[in-house]
This record gives C-alpha cells, sequence and structure tokens, in this order.
C-alpha cells in the first residue's frame, strides 16, 4: 500500500524504526520481514523471517512468507522446503498444504500435489479455489471416480439428481466435452444466482478467467450473506492474479 500511495521513503523510515525495536514478547522478527516484504525488499524480509523461525511464537507464519518469496524467485526446491516445515510444525495448517499443492504441481508431482489438497477440504470442504484445482488434477492423474464426485460437490448437487446422472454417464469422456454439455443442457437458460455461481465455477475449470471473473461478478450482485461475500471475492481476486499469469498462494501479507 505505501508504495501505490508513493510514499515510499516514509515506509523505509517505518521499516528502518521497527529495525531498531528491541525483542521482546512481540514476535518483531517477523513484523520486520513483513515491512521490508511490502517494500519489496525480499533478502531483507528473508533475512527476518528465517529469524523468526528460530523463535517460539509466529513461525508457522514466518515460513509461509520464507515460501512465498522463494516462490516469488522461481526457488521451488526451497519453497518446498519451506512449507513442508510448516506442515511438520502444525499437521493442519492449510495455507501449508494449500501452498505445498502448487508448489508440487508445478514440479510435476500431481498425485502428491491432490494429497494436499485433499487434506485442505477435509477441514474446509466449500473451499472453491481447492475443489476447481483438485477437480483438473484427478482430470490429469485419469482419477475418474474422484473427479466425478469432487465436480458433484463443487457444483452443490445431489447423488440422486438428474444433473449428477448427466455427469456421471460420461465420466470416461473429456472433461471440457462434458461441461460445455453440461452448461448447454442445465444452465444457459437460467438466470439464478445458483446458475450464475455454477457457470463461473465451470469457466474456470475451464480456463475462460474473463468469463467466470464476469460471472462472479454478477453473483456478487444478487447476494448479501457476508461470509459467501467473502469467499467469492477471494476467487475473484485469484482469478484476476491468474489473468497476469500468477497462482496466487495463500499468505498473511
Amino acid at each position: 500500500m505505501y508504495l501505490e500511495l508513493g510514499l515510499e521513503d516514509d515506509a523505509l523510515d517505518v521499516a528502518g524504526q521497527v529495525r531498531q525495536l528491541p525483542n521482546g514478547v512481540m514476535p518483531l522478527d517477523y513484523h520486520r520481514g513483513l515491512a521490508f516484504y511490502k517494500l519489496n525488499q525480499m533478502e531483507t524480509a528473508k533475512s527476518y523471517f528465517l529469524k523468526q523461525t528460530e523463535q517460539e511464537s509466529d513461525r508457522l507464519k514466518a515460513y509461509i512468507m520464507l515460501g512465498q518469496i522463494y516462490y516469488l524467485e522461481g526457488d521451488y526446491q526451497r519453497a518446498e522446503m519451506a512449507f513442508r516445515q510448516a506442515v511438520e510444525e502444525s499437521e493442519w495448517f492449510l495455507h501449508a498444504h494449500y501452498n505445498l499443492s502448487i508448489i508440487l504441481e508445478y514440479r510435476g508431482r500431481l498425485r502428491e500435489a491432490s494429497e494436499h489438497l485433499e487434506k485442505v477440504l477435509a477441514v474446509d470442504p466449500f473451499s472453491i479455489d481447492t475443489s476447481v484445482r483438485l477437480v483438473s488434477l484427478y482430470n490429469r492423474l485419469g482419477y475418474v471416480e474422484k473427479q466425478t464426485e469432487r465436480l458433484r460437490k463443487l457444483l452443490g448437487l445431489k447423488p440422486s439428481s438428474v444433473e449428477y446422472g448427466y455427469i456421471k454417464a460420461r465420466q470416461s469422456q473429456d472433461l471440457e466435452r462434458t461441461l460445455r454439455g453440461y452448461e448447454e443442457r442445465f444452465l444457459s437458460s437460467d438466470t439464478s444466482p445458483r446458475a450464475l455461481k455454477a457457470m463461473a465455477k465451470i469457466a474456470t475449470l475451464r480456463k475462460d478467467y474473463e468469463k467466470a471473473l464476469a460471472l462472479y461478478k454478477r453473483y456478487l450482485q444478487t447476494i448479501q450473506a457476508k461470509g459467501e461475500i467473502k469467499k467469492i471475492t477471494s476467487e475473484v481476486d485469484r482469478l484476476e492474479e491468474l489473468l497476469q499469469g500468477r497462482e496466487s498462494l495463500r499468505i498473511f501479507a
């Protein structure tokens, strides 16, 4: 935010003051690292995050931010190590599992990537980005049954529904073809909020991010629940990053 406002000098001054604060109860090395991360001074940020991992507090956040910096630098091996350290600290730390899945997918280890996403969904079963990515991974891995069941849950279909029957009957064919046929048959003439949301998810699966964004923004105009708005806004932000060629990690900055 400082850089966007053109206040880099002031931000540097603040960061310098934070740098001089004595260590105490607060996780100051983590906050120091965060300040320099936001100033895009990654080497300094890394040094403070590394110091924080040697402390008793906020180690998990520090590992996540270290992994984020390594990811941005294209050092996927070190990024993976940082996220694995976070998992060792806390087995069900969802940020670490989600980020590991992205790194492992980049490194071609699709089965492992899917296993980490499955752990995320075990705790957060309504996570849109996790489900979308898992359907795609199952498709690439050839896990037909898992792909079909995850797609059912992503679209909110009952096992006994005609819609699910349509998808299940075509589970062995190309996913793109199935999605296109499902959309044309069940959603094309439906203008309800439910249909808008479903079409946005399908567009995301088909990597038509511009269409997905347009649909989600229309859907946002129809809802008032704060939790749903927050969830969809987060997915909109992720898709905007994807349009710029970046896959967002889950971080604390």
